[in-house]
């Protein structure tokens, strides 16, 4: 995947190269998690890496989702497996804890 920064192609090369010279410990997770929410924009990268260094030491998936207030792929999983599979009033608990336990909207 490339990046994006007005007008301008920046390959995962060059995204190596940055978590290197600023020692930011990003896991392959995180890695894939951040290429994901900022769809290839290089700007919104370095903003979410930004925020996520200052507050985390290890950056992996839970912490680049956690930072940006996106839903984790797994929680979004779990309430569709929810929805499918159990009963409704069941189903309205696990989504109700969801949302409290993760502050989902």
């Amino acid at each position: 995947m490339s990046w994006r920064l007005r007008g301008a192609t920046y390959s995962v090369h060059h995204d190596m190269l940055l978590t290197r010279s600023c020692s930011v410990n990003l896991t392959d997770d995180g890695k894939a998690a951040l290429l994901k929410l900022s769809k290839g924009d290089m700007r919104r990268a370095l903003n979410v890496l930004q925020a996520c260094h200052a507050a985390y030491e290890r950056i992996g998936e839970t912490e680049v989702y956690t930072c940006t207030g996106s839903p984790h792929p797994a929680d979004i999983e779990a309430i569709v497996n929810s929805m499918l599979t159990e009963e409704f009033t069941t189903s309205l608990q696990s989504e109700s804890f969801y949302y409290h336990k993760r502050l989902l909207t």
